[in-house]
């Protein structure tokens, strides 16, 4: 069995803190991070550059699909607050003995623009702003995960009783 974590929060949320934090508490492996960041600095030299962003997400998808296919965890670090983008990774994830645990990130969008604003990298202002309106706008009644929790829950989750829970919840 294994979980693709699917954090969903505008950027400067805290996905990639979060991520690290689960890492160190060694509840998620750290090549189990899939970040479309990296692989941009990997293929263009600068995260920032956008125009390989189809080779990116379906580098991201593979690699995510290969881990839950050999039932290793996955944390997508991206926004996935685009319904579209987030059914896609979704329908991947559909493996037998995958759970898909949607991470409601809870960082008012205020504080999200000022740490943008801190950054070395920043989110361009229009951008940013469409990723916020789109996080607004998530359906958290029909998000499509098996199960939906807090960022601040994350780290205390029992990884077997989430299991327990979703496969015992489908029957």
């Amino acid at each position: 069995m294994s979980v693709l974590w699917l954090p969903i929060g505008p950027p400067a949320s805290g996905k990639s803190t979060l991520a690290s934090q689960m890492v160190n508490a060694d509840k998620l492996a750290s090549d189990g991070v899939v970040s479309p960041d990296y692989y941009r600095r990997v293929l263009t030299g600068d995260i920032g550059d956008m125009g390989e962003n189809a080779l990116v997400f379906d580098l991201c998808l593979k690699i995510m699909h290969a881990r839950l296919d050999h039932q290793l965890d996955v944390w997508l670090d991206a926004t996935n607050t685009n319904p579209g983008f987030r059914s896609d990774m979704i329908a991947t994830a559909s493996l037998p003995g995958v759970v898909v645990v949607g991470i409601r990130m809870t960082t008012p969008v205020e504080e999200c623009r000022l740490r943008n604003e801190l950054r070395d990298r920043t989110v361009p202002k229009g951008p940013m702003e469409g990723l916020i309106r789109q996080y607004q706008n998530v359906d958290w009644s029909n998000t499509g995960v098996d199960l939906l929790v807090d960022d601040r829950d994350v780290l205390g989750l029992d990884y077997s009783e989430v299991m327990t829970s979703v496969f015992e919840g489908a029957k």
